[in-house]
């Protein structure tokens, strides 16, 4: 698998450690427990949804249910296998052309 470059790697984790511990687990912690699956259909623009095969954090199901409650004109589903949560890090090329052939697909 692709490698995040180890400069990269070492600023986010620099950053990361300058914000308060307990901030950062209140946000986790309320970002966990909402929901909203109930606004998925006011979702009217073009959508694309790229998923790594590997994502121990969001399922294949929850990727359906995103893709069947869009109302969006045009819902595009791609999988990057063997990728994990953190996709665009690990796999940014082929993120980037998922992305620019939805894009030029108008």
């Amino acid at each position: 698998l692709p490698l995040v470059d180890v400069e990269v790697e070492s600023k986010l984790l620099e950053e990361s450690l300058k914000s308060d511990v307990f901030a950062q687990g209140h946000m986790w912690k309320a970002a966990m427990n909402v929901d909203y699956t109930g606004d998925l259909d006011q979702i009217i623009a073009p959508s694309v949804i790229i998923w790594g095969t590997n994502d121990t954090l969001f399922t294949h199901d929850d990727q359906k249910i995103l893709m069947d409650e869009m109302k969006s004109s045009k819902r595009v589903f791609r999988t990057i296998k063997g990728a994990g949560y953190g996709l665009i890090w690990t796999h940014p090329q082929q993120v980037a052309d998922f992305i620019n052939t939805f894009v030029r697909s108008f």
